[in-house]
Order: structure tokens, then C-alpha cells, then sequence
């Protein structure tokens, strides 16, 4: 007969999901049997101790816990997600804009989504001469890295209280950055979309795409930027309204 033995495991929570992502580890080390401590660390990870006695199960939980409905992006997808047409030469400009769009329909601005590796830095950088130091943070917001968004998109996420959680998000304002630093220069693109924004993973799919003719000039092509099996171009993601 095997005896008890003392098993612990580590936890990486990821970033994104916020503290809802540590009530849900904790929940699922609370359902197992014999569990002697739970800590967390400054790093954001959580260890559990616990008696184990049959040696050749494996009782490593942290691959079996989903943190996918807790993701910045999902939270933004349960609600209504709207895109705003703006410059790209104007990063600025165009968060003001996102700000003035949730003041207006009388919400509070609650995080920044984008993607794990934004463009938006660069671009901040490139057309303002905006150079932040603090990342984690924008506007005296909390900017979400989520890896399911593109780096190109950025996500203002709204709520109907005052320092709401990502998970309390109602409704989400979208732009499209410049992919590249050459696009973000690049004064004879377009306004939205196309050379900087083509084809769109996440299922936010950009409202269209550029086409240059023999002389340079450029013409929108009809069909939207977003992938042809996750619908139009409304900007909107699955489960999302316009």
C-alpha cells in the first residue's frame, strides 16, 4: 500500500486575467483532497502543497485550468465592440477619440486591450515623439496584453461604474495602429486598414484594404480586411454587435 507523500505545484496565472484568474486557481486547488498551504508570490504565481498517495498519477492541476474566458479579449468579445475611423498619423488624435466615444455614451473607460507584442509604443513613438517608460499602465489605465488580439489592434474598454474590472466591460472601442513603422510614415496610405492592417486572426476584422495603382495612388478594395470565414468587415468580433 503506497504511503502519503507530500506533492507541491507552481501555477503561472497569466497576466491578463487579472485577479478573477487567481479566484478561479484557487477555486480548483480548494476541490482537491488534503491540501495543506497556498501562496502566492510577488510574480503573480500560485504554489499549492497537498498529500498525494498513488505515485503514478499525475496531480499536476495547472495544465487542466482554462483561463481562456478570463482573457482581456474575451471579456471585450462578451460585449459589443465598435471600430473607429482614424488617421494613422495621429496616434494621439486617435485615443482621444476613443476616450470622447465612451464619455459619450456615458460609460467609464476601464483598460486598454492589444496585442502581446503592440505596435502601439512604436507608434506613439514614431508620429508623436511619445516615448513611455511605464507599460503596464496608459491614461492611468491598465493596458491587457492578451496573445488571441492582433498587435496592431487596440481596445479601449468601457464599463457602466468607475473603476470596473475587464470582466464588467459592456462595451469596447477599437482602432487599427500601423503594423509597421514604414506604414506609420508613410503620408499617401490610408486612413484605416490596408497596407498596415490586412488579414485579421483575432476575428476583428478591419473595415478594408488598399490596392496601389500603376501610378501609387491608392483605392479601397471592396470586401473588408477580416478573414472571409468570420463574416464582414463591421469591425465587431464573434458574439459582438455594431
Amino acid at each position: 500500500m503506497d504511503e502519503y507523500r507530500l506533492h507541491s505545484e507552481k501555477i503561472d496565472i497569466p497576466k491578463g486575467a487579472g485577479p478573477k484568474g487567481f479566484l478561479h486557481t484557487i477555486e480548483q486547488i480548494l476541490k482537491l483532497d488534503r491540501v495543506q498551504s497556498i501562496q502566492i508570490d510577488a510574480r503573480g504565481n500560485i504554489t499549492y502543497t497537498r498529500f498525494v498517495r498513488d505515485a503514478a498519477e499525475d496531480f499536476n492541476i495547472g495544465p487542466k485550468i482554462s483561463f481562456e474566458s478570463l482573457m482581456p479579449f474575451a471579456c471585450a468579445r462578451n460585449g459589443v465592440i465598435q471600430e473607429i475611423q482614424v488617421s494613422p498619423h495621429h496616434p494621439t488624435k486617435a485615443i482621444s477619440k476613443m476616450f470622447q466615444r465612451v464619455s459619450n455614451e456615458r460609460l467609464f473607460p476601464a483598460a486598454f486591450i492589444t496585442g502581446a507584442s503592440t505596435t502601439l509604443w512604436d507608434w506613439l513613438s514614431t508620429n508623436d515623439g511619445l516615448d513611455v517608460d511605464n507599460r503596464d499602465e496608459f491614461y492611468g489605465l491598465p493596458v491587457l496584453a492578451d496573445r488571441h488580439l492582433d498587435d496592431y489592434v487596440l481596445l479601449l474598454a468601457a464599463a457602466y461604474g468607475r473603476g470596473a474590472g475587464i470582466t464588467e466591460v459592456q462595451k469596447t472601442f477599437k482602432i487599427i495602429m500601423p503594423q509597421r513603422k514604414e506604414d506609420a510614415l508613410d503620408r499617401n496610405s490610408s486612413t484605416q486598414g490596408g497596407n498596415f492592417a490586412g488579414g485579421d486572426p483575432s476575428g476583428i476584422s478591419s473595415v478594408g484594404s488598399l490596392s496601389r495603382d500603376a501610378n501609387g495612388a491608392t483605392s479601397p478594395k471592396a470586401g473588408g480586411g477580416g478573414s472571409g470565414n468570420r463574416g464582414g468587415s463591421s469591425g465587431a468580433g464573434p458574439g459582438s454587435h455594431s
